[in-house]
């Protein structure tokens, strides 16, 4: 942070960096940097030091200590408001002025922060539905998910998965690095549905660091049923839920003795500790 605090320019923004400026493979940038990352601030990389900014808050106040991040995060993501969003286009631009916008830029304006809810909504419809934006690779993809997910959209995440189906079709059994080349087989790079089907279509994820409460929460999307386990430090998370005539039911097993919330479709919130929890509720 103090390295980026170091390098803003007149704007308060980080600007010009020095290195690599790799932050997604979009097809339409150069080598993965984001335009105009070598004449001023960028959406992109300002809305990271806001993410990093925000972390570290959270950080300090964990650790007990006075914050002082909080208040720089509040000033950088008033700049990015001013610098970067375009009220006539109803998205988040990648230089100041654009005309650049990108699928990437809006949702990382979203994950960080940045955006108001009524902002957000709107980068988020223009990074679905605006043909325009630069696309992002199957690393960027994973932020659209994220700042759906912040933003209250998380149904929307299907309609994101269309270049998974195509490697499906093309016979893959492992996930390729970029769609583009067809290269480096096996890639963590577009691996993350696989994690993202466990802790947001099944459900499971720490409610407290370390696993020492167990979340619960699934997202039925447009799917008729899900079934899996996750493993956590306790032990394994069992999940089975299927959707029938307009009911959501449920079946978890979980170590007994960990806290276990649950919440389900319609909002509603389910404690117990003895492992064991089944439900229902409309959808």
């Amino acid at each position: 942070l103090d390295w980026f605090d170091r390098h803003k320019d007149e704007t308060g923004l980080p600007a010009k960096l020095p290195h690599w400026n790799i932050v997604d493979w979009s097809p339409r940038w150069q080598r993965g940097c984001p335009p105009g990352w070598d004449r001023g601030p960028t959406c992109i990389i300002s809305s990271q030091y806001l993410r990093a900014l925000r972390m570290a808050a959270k950080l300090e106040s964990a650790a007990g200590r006075k914050n002082n991040y909080s208040e720089e995060a509040d000033g950088v993501a008033e700049k990015i408001n001013a610098l970067f969003w375009n009220e006539a286009r109803g998205l988040y631009e990648d230089c100041p002025g654009g005309p650049d916008a990108s699928q990437y830029g809006n949702a990382w304006a979203v994950h960080s922060d940045a955006a108001s809810a009524k902002r957000a909504a709107r980068a988020m419809d223009a990074v679905l539905e605006n043909n325009e934006l630069d696309p992002a690779s199957f690393f960027g993809i994973y932020f659209m998910i994220r700042a759906l997910e912040d933003c209250g959209q998380y149904a929307r995440f299907p309609q994101l998965l269309g270049r998974w189906k195509e490697m499906v079709d093309g016979g893959f059994s492992t996930w390729a690095e970029d769609i583009t080349y067809w290269r480096s087989l096996c890639h963590a790079w577009s691996a993350f549905p696989t994690i993202e089907f466990l802790r947001g279509v099944l459900g499971v994820k720490p409610g407290k660091s370390g696993f020492k409460e167990i979340l619960v929460q699934p997202q039925p999307l447009d799917l008729q049923f899900a079934k899996g386990s996750v493993p956590t430090p306790f032990g394994k998370v069992s999940c089975d839920w299927s959707v029938t005539n307009g009911t959501f039911s449920i079946q978890i097993k979980a170590p007994a003795g960990i806290p276990l919330r649950v919440i389900l479709p319609d909002g509603s919130v389910h404690r117990t500790d003895t492992g064991i929890f089944n439900g229902t509720c409309p959808l």
